[in-house]
């Protein structure tokens, strides 16, 4: 959808908008449509009641102190974004590619993250703590295999991913820059990923 928003009907960033909004309403109706032909949870489609919010403040309390990781990611991150408004055209490009390029390893940190979470939190409800500290090692060990095979990847064949997302030498000068940055850091971000999520399992 974005492709064809932006790249064949050439509508810019009203395409890219487009394509964020269509890729959330089909997601939804995925989760919608499995819930509903599966019913793994019964009474998860349901009018609210006054039962419904009971217990909400308590929700809200653990929400603060579990998910401020989360909050302080996703902030600082939108924060730097906004940020580089203001910086020239090629940097703009070359912050936009060569971050993004990186980021296509993101589903495979994020899903093990959120598999651990899961993993060591059932762990714990068994009471089993032992079990629990294997599931987080395992999480820790596999998000950490998968971005050594990524970084190699970028490595060897980052300049010829770039390019195919720009032919400008400036962008392209600063978007190797950029996913070179991101292959130092991100290791210490993942891990980082992967232990706040166990915490919030456990």
């Amino acid at each position: 959808a974005a492709y064809i928003f932006i790249i064949v009907f050439k509508l810019g960033i009203v395409g890219v908008a487009l394509g964020f909004n269509i890729m959330w309403a089909i997601a939804l109706a995925i989760v919608i449509m499995y819930l509903r032909k599966k019913n793994p949870l019964p009474t998860v489609f349901f009018w609210p009641k006054k039962e419904s919010y009971k217990g909400i403040w308590t929700l809200f309390k653990y929400e603060m102190i579990i998910g401020s990781m989360t909050w302080v990611d996703f902030i600082s991150w939108e924060l730097m974004v906004m940020l580089t408004g203001s910086l020239p055209t090629a940097q703009q490009a070359g912050f936009t590619i060569g971050g993004s390029v990186y980021r296509l390893q993101y589903p495979l940190t994020f899903s093990v993250a959120l598999t651990t979470m899961a993993f060591s939190g059932n762990a714990m409800g068994e009471g089993n703590k032992r079990k629990a500290m294997r599931f987080i090692k395992s999480g820790i060990t596999f998000a950490l295999i998968g971005i050594f095979v990524f970084e190699m990847v970028f490595h060897i064949h980052g300049n010829r991913i770039l390019s195919v997302f720009t032919s400008d030498k400036e962008s392209l000068h600063y978007a190797r820059g950029v996913l070179t940055m991101y292959m130092i850091m991100y290791p210490g971000d993942a891990l980082q990923m992967v232990l706040s999520n166990a915490i919030k399992g456990i």
